[in-house]
């Protein structure tokens, strides 16, 4: 069986154990924010995708993490260490106007 690196320790979890591991391993509450409103969860760790389902944001834009001034962009299957209540939010693609004289 193949192991996984954990999102929220490092550790090598086998294959199919991750669920277990993380609610035995990091037991919560933990909070996270998002666009700025605070939210609860039992989950250590949740994807970008599962986040954008719980805070109902849509699917539009970039999840990004800001971290001590850096962004950190998430795709959608990429799991999020939430024990460290990290602030994030979806960044909308820029929209260029032009003018017409």
């Amino acid at each position: 069986m193949s192991e996984r690196t954990c999102a929220v320790c490092g550790k090598l979890v086998r294959q199919g154990d991750e669920t277990e591991h993380l609610r035995t391993n990091h037991l919560g509450p933990h909070y996270f924010w998002f666009d700025a409103r605070k939210y609860r969860t039992e989950e250590p760790s949740m994807t970008a995708g599962e986040i954008r389902k719980m805070v109902d944001c849509g699917w539009a834009g970039d999840v990004v993490e800001d971290r001590e001034g850096k962004w950190i962009y998430y795709s959608n299957d990429t799991a999020i260490d939430l024990t460290h209540e990290p602030h994030l939010f979806k960044l909308l693609p820029a929209t260029m106007w032009s003018h017409h004289a």
